[in-house]
Protein backbone atom coordinates (compact mmCIF):
# COMPACT_ATOMS: atom_id res chain seq x y z
CA UNK A 1 0.00 0.00 0.00
CA UNK A 2 1.31 3.49 -0.70
CA UNK A 3 2.89 5.50 2.08
CA UNK A 4 0.75 7.88 4.07
CA UNK A 5 0.92 10.53 6.75
CA UNK A 6 1.28 10.22 10.48
CA UNK A 7 -0.82 8.09 12.76
CA UNK A 8 -0.62 7.50 16.45
CA UNK A 9 1.57 4.72 17.73
CA UNK A 10 1.28 2.82 20.99
CA UNK A 11 -1.60 0.65 22.19
CA UNK A 12 -4.12 -0.42 19.59
CA UNK A 13 -7.78 0.42 20.12
CA UNK A 14 -8.92 -3.17 19.77
CA UNK A 15 -7.36 -6.52 20.50
CA UNK A 16 -8.90 -9.92 20.58
CA UNK A 17 -8.03 -13.56 20.67
CA UNK A 18 -8.50 -15.66 17.58
CA UNK A 19 -7.88 -19.28 16.62
CA UNK A 20 -4.22 -20.18 16.97
CA UNK A 21 -2.93 -22.27 14.11
CA UNK A 22 0.58 -23.10 15.26
CA UNK A 23 1.79 -26.65 14.67
CA UNK A 24 3.09 -27.76 18.02
CA UNK A 25 6.87 -27.62 18.30
CA UNK A 26 7.25 -26.71 14.62
CA UNK A 27 7.20 -23.02 13.78
CA UNK A 28 4.19 -22.24 11.56
CA UNK A 29 4.86 -21.43 7.94
CA UNK A 30 3.20 -18.13 7.02
CA UNK A 31 3.30 -15.71 4.09
CA UNK A 32 3.22 -11.95 3.76
CA UNK A 33 2.10 -10.47 0.44
CA UNK A 34 2.72 -6.94 -0.79
CA UNK A 35 -0.16 -6.94 -3.25
CA UNK A 36 0.18 -5.17 -6.60
CA UNK A 37 -3.06 -5.75 -8.50
CA UNK A 38 -4.72 -8.54 -10.43
CA UNK A 39 -2.59 -7.55 -13.45
CA UNK A 40 0.75 -6.60 -11.88
CA UNK A 41 3.13 -8.68 -9.74
CA UNK A 42 2.67 -9.16 -6.02
CA UNK A 43 5.74 -9.75 -3.86
CA UNK A 44 5.86 -12.52 -1.26
CA UNK A 45 7.83 -13.25 1.90
CA UNK A 46 7.52 -16.73 3.40
CA UNK A 47 8.42 -16.86 7.08
CA UNK A 48 9.20 -20.01 9.06
CA UNK A 49 10.77 -19.61 12.46
CA UNK A 50 13.06 -16.62 12.03
CA UNK A 51 13.95 -17.20 8.37
CA UNK A 52 12.47 -15.33 5.40
CA UNK A 53 12.42 -16.43 1.76
CA UNK A 54 11.35 -14.04 -0.98
CA UNK A 55 9.39 -14.49 -4.20
CA UNK A 56 6.75 -13.00 -6.47
CA UNK A 57 3.62 -14.11 -8.32
CA UNK A 58 0.67 -12.77 -10.28
CA UNK A 59 -2.52 -12.92 -8.21
CA UNK A 60 -4.89 -13.90 -11.00
CA UNK A 61 -8.18 -15.72 -10.62
CA UNK A 62 -6.30 -18.97 -11.24
CA UNK A 63 -3.61 -18.29 -8.62
CA UNK A 64 -5.09 -16.01 -5.96
CA UNK A 65 -2.68 -17.35 -3.33
CA UNK A 66 1.10 -17.49 -3.91
CA UNK A 67 2.29 -20.96 -4.97
CA UNK A 68 4.60 -22.47 -2.38
CA UNK A 69 8.15 -22.96 -3.70
CA UNK A 70 9.35 -26.57 -3.90
CA UNK A 71 12.15 -26.00 -1.38
CA UNK A 72 9.62 -25.00 1.28
CA UNK A 73 7.18 -27.88 0.85
CA UNK A 74 8.88 -29.96 3.53
CA UNK A 75 7.91 -27.26 6.03
CA UNK A 76 4.21 -27.99 5.58
CA UNK A 77 1.32 -25.86 4.42
CA UNK A 78 0.97 -22.12 4.81
CA UNK A 79 -1.19 -21.40 7.85
CA UNK A 80 -1.76 -17.65 7.43
CA UNK A 81 -1.53 -15.23 4.48
CA UNK A 82 -1.30 -11.54 5.40
CA UNK A 83 -1.96 -9.16 2.50
CA UNK A 84 -1.21 -5.49 2.18
CA UNK A 85 -4.45 -5.04 0.27
CA UNK A 86 -7.95 -3.80 1.15
CA UNK A 87 -10.26 -6.72 1.79
CA UNK A 88 -13.56 -4.90 1.48
CA UNK A 89 -15.58 -1.74 1.15
CA UNK A 90 -17.17 0.48 3.82
CA UNK A 91 -20.33 -0.65 5.57
CA UNK A 92 -23.23 -0.09 3.19
CA UNK A 93 -25.09 2.08 5.70
CA UNK A 94 -22.23 4.58 5.72
CA UNK A 95 -22.02 5.04 1.99
CA UNK A 96 -18.73 5.91 0.26
CA UNK A 97 -15.73 6.85 2.40
CA UNK A 98 -13.24 5.14 4.69
CA UNK A 99 -13.50 1.89 6.55
CA UNK A 100 -12.94 1.96 10.31
CA UNK A 101 -9.62 0.11 9.92
CA UNK A 102 -8.37 2.65 7.36
CA UNK A 103 -9.05 5.45 9.80
CA UNK A 104 -7.33 3.57 12.62
CA UNK A 105 -4.02 3.15 10.74
CA UNK A 106 -4.37 6.29 8.58
CA UNK A 107 -4.24 4.31 5.35
CA UNK A 108 -4.30 6.34 2.12
CA UNK A 109 -7.47 4.65 0.85
CA UNK A 110 -9.72 7.49 1.95
CA UNK A 111 -12.49 7.52 -0.64
CA UNK A 112 -13.74 4.00 -1.19
CA UNK A 113 -16.96 3.57 -3.17
CA UNK A 114 -20.06 1.96 -1.78
CA UNK A 115 -20.13 -0.88 -4.30
CA UNK A 116 -18.07 -2.71 -6.90
CA UNK A 117 -19.44 -0.56 -9.71
CA UNK A 118 -17.55 2.43 -8.35
CA UNK A 119 -14.16 0.71 -8.18
CA UNK A 120 -13.32 1.12 -11.86
CA UNK A 121 -13.85 4.87 -11.58
CA UNK A 122 -11.37 5.35 -8.74
CA UNK A 123 -8.64 7.75 -9.81
CA UNK A 124 -6.20 6.91 -6.99
CA UNK A 125 -5.20 3.32 -6.25
CA UNK A 126 -8.04 2.01 -8.41
CA UNK A 127 -6.43 -1.21 -9.67
CA UNK A 128 -4.94 -1.89 -6.24
CA UNK A 129 -8.25 -1.46 -4.40
CA UNK A 130 -10.32 -3.27 -7.01
CA UNK A 131 -7.86 -6.15 -7.06
CA UNK A 132 -7.75 -6.48 -3.28
CA UNK A 133 -11.53 -6.42 -2.89
CA UNK A 134 -11.89 -8.99 -5.68
CA UNK A 135 -9.13 -11.20 -4.28
CA UNK A 136 -10.57 -11.41 -0.77
CA UNK A 137 -14.05 -12.05 -2.14
CA UNK A 138 -12.69 -14.92 -4.24
CA UNK A 139 -10.88 -16.42 -1.25
CA UNK A 140 -14.12 -16.35 0.74
CA UNK A 141 -16.56 -17.26 -2.01
CA UNK A 142 -14.55 -20.24 -3.29
CA UNK A 143 -13.66 -21.47 0.20
CA UNK A 144 -9.93 -21.01 -0.38
CA UNK A 145 -9.27 -19.30 2.96
CA UNK A 146 -10.99 -18.22 6.13
CA UNK A 147 -11.13 -14.43 6.30
CA UNK A 148 -9.78 -13.33 9.66
CA UNK A 149 -12.56 -12.25 12.00
CA UNK A 150 -15.42 -13.47 9.80
CA UNK A 151 -18.17 -14.98 11.93
CA UNK A 152 -20.19 -18.11 11.19
CA UNK A 153 -17.69 -19.65 8.77
CA UNK A 154 -18.31 -23.44 8.92
CA UNK A 155 -15.05 -24.29 7.13
CA UNK A 156 -12.83 -22.11 9.31
CA UNK A 157 -10.80 -24.90 10.91
CA UNK A 158 -9.95 -26.65 7.64
CA UNK A 159 -8.57 -23.69 5.68
CA UNK A 160 -5.68 -21.26 5.96
CA UNK A 161 -6.41 -17.78 7.27
CA UNK A 162 -6.26 -14.70 5.03
CA UNK A 163 -5.98 -11.31 6.70
CA UNK A 164 -5.27 -7.69 5.84
CA UNK A 165 -2.33 -5.76 7.27
CA UNK A 166 -0.50 -2.48 6.76
CA UNK A 167 3.33 -2.71 6.68
CA UNK A 168 4.05 0.99 7.19
CA UNK A 169 2.18 0.95 10.49
CA UNK A 170 3.99 -2.27 11.47
CA UNK A 171 7.38 -0.66 10.82
CA UNK A 172 6.45 2.50 12.72
CA UNK A 173 5.35 0.44 15.71
CA UNK A 174 8.53 -1.67 15.63
CA UNK A 175 10.61 1.50 15.76
CA UNK A 176 8.32 3.39 18.13
CA UNK A 177 7.94 6.38 15.80
CA UNK A 178 5.11 8.03 13.89
CA UNK A 179 4.74 6.76 10.30
CA UNK A 180 5.52 10.25 8.98
CA UNK A 181 9.06 9.91 10.35
CA UNK A 182 9.82 6.81 8.29
CA UNK A 183 11.92 7.17 5.12
CA UNK A 184 10.03 7.22 1.82
CA UNK A 185 10.03 3.81 0.22
CA UNK A 186 9.99 5.29 -3.29
CA UNK A 187 12.12 8.42 -2.97
CA UNK A 188 14.68 6.78 -0.65
CA UNK A 189 14.29 3.06 -1.33
CA UNK A 190 17.73 2.00 -0.09
CA UNK A 191 17.23 3.76 3.25
CA UNK A 192 13.71 2.36 3.61
CA UNK A 193 14.79 -1.22 2.87
CA UNK A 194 17.75 -0.90 5.23
CA UNK A 195 15.44 0.37 7.96
CA UNK A 196 13.14 -2.63 7.49
CA UNK A 197 16.03 -5.12 7.49
CA UNK A 198 17.44 -3.61 10.69
CA UNK A 199 14.02 -3.58 12.38
CA UNK A 200 13.45 -7.24 11.51
CA UNK A 201 16.96 -8.17 12.65
CA UNK A 202 16.07 -6.61 15.99
CA UNK A 203 13.31 -9.23 16.18
CA UNK A 204 15.77 -11.98 15.23
CA UNK A 205 14.38 -12.32 11.71
CA UNK A 206 16.85 -12.80 8.85
CA UNK A 207 16.64 -13.12 5.09
CA UNK A 208 17.91 -16.47 3.79
CA UNK A 209 18.99 -15.11 0.40
CA UNK A 210 22.27 -13.18 0.83
CA UNK A 211 22.10 -9.51 -0.11
CA UNK A 212 18.30 -9.38 -0.24
CA UNK A 213 15.93 -7.61 -0.24
CA UNK A 214 16.60 -4.88 -2.79
CA UNK A 215 12.95 -3.93 -3.47
CA UNK A 216 10.71 -2.05 -1.07
CA UNK A 217 7.96 -4.46 -2.18
CA UNK A 218 9.86 -7.39 -0.66
CA UNK A 219 10.66 -5.39 2.47
CA UNK A 220 6.94 -4.67 2.91
CA UNK A 221 6.07 -8.32 2.26
CA UNK A 222 8.42 -9.32 5.10
CA UNK A 223 6.65 -6.90 7.44
CA UNK A 224 3.34 -8.44 6.35
CA UNK A 225 4.77 -11.86 7.25
CA UNK A 226 5.30 -10.64 10.82
CA UNK A 227 1.59 -9.91 11.02
CA UNK A 228 0.81 -13.37 9.61
CA UNK A 229 3.00 -14.99 12.26
CA UNK A 230 1.27 -12.97 14.98
CA UNK A 231 -2.07 -14.35 13.81
CA UNK A 232 -0.68 -17.90 13.71
CA UNK A 233 0.69 -17.66 17.25
CA UNK A 234 -2.22 -15.79 18.81
CA UNK A 235 -0.22 -12.57 19.35
CA UNK A 236 -2.04 -10.26 16.91
CA UNK A 237 -3.96 -7.05 17.55
CA UNK A 238 -6.81 -6.03 15.31
CA UNK A 239 -8.14 -2.60 14.48
CA UNK A 240 -11.37 -1.73 12.73
CA UNK A 241 -14.60 -3.69 12.57
CA UNK A 242 -15.13 -7.39 11.80
CA UNK A 243 -15.72 -8.27 8.16
CA UNK A 244 -19.26 -8.93 7.01
CA UNK A 245 -20.45 -10.68 3.87
CA UNK A 246 -22.49 -8.69 1.37
CA UNK A 247 -23.49 -11.49 -0.97
CA UNK A 248 -25.76 -9.43 -3.26
CA UNK A 249 -22.91 -6.95 -3.71
CA UNK A 250 -20.30 -9.73 -3.93
CA UNK A 251 -18.01 -7.91 -1.51
CA UNK A 252 -16.85 -8.04 2.07
CA UNK A 253 -17.70 -5.00 4.18
CA UNK A 254 -15.25 -3.38 6.62
CA UNK A 255 -12.72 -5.92 8.02
CA UNK A 256 -9.81 -5.85 10.42
CA UNK A 257 -6.28 -4.66 9.81
CA UNK A 258 -4.05 -7.08 11.72
CA UNK A 259 -0.86 -5.92 13.46
CA UNK A 260 1.73 -7.75 15.54
CA UNK A 261 0.99 -7.17 19.21
CA UNK A 262 3.61 -5.64 21.52
CA UNK A 263 4.56 -9.07 22.83
CA UNK A 264 4.78 -10.75 19.41
CA UNK A 265 8.16 -12.11 18.36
Amino acid sequence: MPATGSASTGPWPRSSRRRRVSSGATAPLVAGVDFGSRRTPSHVAWLAGDEVWLGAYLATGGTPLPPLPDHLRARGTVRVYAFDAPQGLPAAARGPGRRACDRAVNAPTRNLPEGRAGLAAMRAYGAFVEGGVDLFWQLHDEGLAHIDGLADDPGEASRPIACETYPRRILADLLGVAPARLPSKRADTRHYVGTVVAALAGRGVRFVDPGLPHLHDHADAALCALAARAVATGAAHRVGEPPRVDRPGRVLREGYVVLPGPGAR
